[in-house]
């Protein structure tokens, strides 16, 4: 009761100092506790290699909130809230079908316990900090009708980079399953490099079909909301890269290098996010995605494949 009370005061105390509408930042709040809900049986799901599966849910959980957007004609941000909070129930009843198949029993306190270890709790406030920056920013520096823009191009891009970072979770749970296993690391690189180049060829294709993904979503072909997407659909490359230097450490157990990554990206995300505050520049706040990820991305991805290669090796 007290974390709902907080939650509504945060939403009251935000909406007052945003010219958003209540309901808005109301809609956004409860999409970020359904996604982030999502992420812990996600992450689970991730672990046992249910990849199709939670595929499966996240997508079908997506068109059906796309859908509603043209059946119903509801608002996006109504829609956001549909899909994250359909997703976290389909992830609940896959979990439990899991559960009941494996005989697994733990729950609650003790299951968040034995599925996450201590030091992962920087990893994970510093990857909202980097992911909700750019909403919680915009805002102040934007009008509603440009905020509007740039958190439904900035909420599609975030779709397509936990599709694509959702298998190389699975890459690192195989890894750090299977240390012992060194023949089987050759077959996970190659996935990783896969999913690699996916992820440049999906910005391939978006930027390709970038004017008809605008008409789409309801947006003219203005020149600010191009540039927007452009600068958004760029970053999906180095977003992937850096993601896979984590998990590579954290397949490595090496929990102090993923969130070394983490907290550089999240400084440059706060540094930008000040800039855009103190010079009142929307541009700065479309550039957070990009330049947070790209700065860092070659330099850490070498640096993981260089020093923490996860074979058998004895390490732990």
């Amino acid at each position: 009761m007290l974390l709902l009370l907080a939650g509504v005061a945060l939403t009251l105390a935000y909406a007052a100092t945003t010219e958003l509408p209540v309901w808005a930042v109301a809609m956004g709040a409860l999409s970020v506790c359904f996604t982030n809900m999502s992420e812990l049986r996600s992450n689970d799901l991730q672990r046992e290699e249910q990849i199709l599966r939670l595929h499966a849910c996240t997508v079908g959980a997506k068109i059906v909130a796309v859908l509603a957007t043209w059946v119903a004609s509801i608002d996006f941000s109504t829609a956001m809230t549909l899909a994250a909070a359909l997703t976290y129930l389909l992830l609940r009843v896959l979990k439990r079908g899991e559960r009941e198949q494996r005989g697994n029993t733990v729950r609650g306190i003790e299951g968040l316990r034995l599925a996450y270890d201590p030091h992962l709790i920087g990893v994970s406030i510093a990857s909202i900090l980097s992911l909700r920056l750019p909403f919680l920013v915009a805002p102040y520096v934007m009008t509603p009708v440009q905020t509007g823009a740039f958190a439904t191009l900035l909420s599609t891009q975030q779709y397509v980079n936990t599709f694509l970072t959702t298998g190389l979770y699975t890459v690192m749970a195989i890894r750090a399953k299977n240390r012992a296993n060194a023949q089987l690391e050759p077959r996970m690189a190659r996935l990783e490099r896969a999913y690699l180049a996916g992820s440049f060829a999906v910005c391939f294709v978006l930027l390709l079909a970038g004017p008809a993904i605008l008409g789409v979503l309801g947006f003219d072909s203005k020149a600010e909301t191009t540039l927007w997407a452009v600068l958004i659909v760029i970053a999906i490359p180095a977003h992937t890269l850096n993601r896979a230097a984590q998990y590579r450490f954290h397949a490595s157990q090496d929990g102090s290098s993923a969130l070394r990554v983490l907290s550089w990206i999240t400084g440059i995300a706060l540094g930008l996010s000040f800039a855009a505050l103190i010079f009142d520049a929307p541009l700065a706040v479309a550039l957070i995605p990009l330049v947070s990820e790209a700065l860092v991305a070659p330099i850490v991805y070498c640096w993981a494949r260089s020093m923490h290669p996860p074979r058998s090796n004895g390490r732990t």
